[in-house]
């Protein structure tokens, strides 16, 4: 929700906005790794 509200209070193009979405792409990405590797163990 925080990229929200700064992306409506800030701009779409505000650093904080862009640092905000950079950050959720390097969560899911890491997260994303980890399920794939947990999906291969289980295998």
């Amino acid at each position: 929700m925080e990229m929200i509200t700064v992306g409506i209070e800030k701009g779409l193009l505000s650093e904080e906005t862009i640092k905000s979405s950079q950050e959720l792409d390097r969560l899911l990405n890491s997260y994303h790794k980890e399920a794939i590797g947990l999906s291969h163990v289980k295998n």
